[in-house]
């Protein structure tokens, strides 16, 4: 369930203005480039997503990874971290920036409409940085693929659904 909808409900379609044109753009290199001045996410991000992400040995895939700022952080907190990033220069620096750091990450080109999803992992993550009125916020889902399932946002806030 999610907001109280079965996830087989047809849900509809994303904004006209969020289309292919809009998601073209993270695809050109100079966009990718200043990814590097967005703001990082700051430490305690990950002291709040680790307990979410469920028991130990945890294999997580986080979709939509961009140049790797969530990724990164993420590692450190996974057994093993499937990123999915469909804009080959953005998981170009991705990748070398999480090589640089020794994280292992096994990187996929691939939107995330189209990726296998070829095995079980203990959460799905996406996260996401915008910025409203000069001030950094964070959106992070995670889903749960455990019988209790979990979706949890950055506000603190969390909803279940179980079998």
């Amino acid at each position: 369930m999610l907001d109280g909808q079965a996830l087989t409900q047809v849900h509809p379609a994303k904004p006209q203005h969020l289309g292919a044109e809009y998601a073209a753009q993270f695809g050109d290199e100079e966009v990718a480039a200043a990814y590097q001045h967005r703001p990082p996410y700051p430490a305690e991000t990950f002291a709040i997503v680790e307990p979410l992400l469920g028991p130990k040995p945890r294999c997580v895939l986080e979709l939509g990874a961009g140049t790797g700022d969530f990724t990164i952080g993420l590692a450190l907190c996974v057994n093993y971290l499937i990123a999915v990033e469909p804009s080959r220069p953005m998981l170009d620096r991705g990748r070398r920036r999480a090589g640089a750091l020794g994280a292992h990450v096994e990187w996929h080109a691939s939107p995330a409409e189209t990726y296998a999803f070829d095995r079980r992992y203990s959460a799905v993550v996406a996260a996401e940085v915008s910025l409203l009125k000069s001030r950094p916020a964070r959106l992070i889902c995670i889903l749960r693929t455990d019988p209790l399932s979990r979706r949890s946002w950055s506000d603190g806030s969390e909803s279940f659904s179980g079998p």
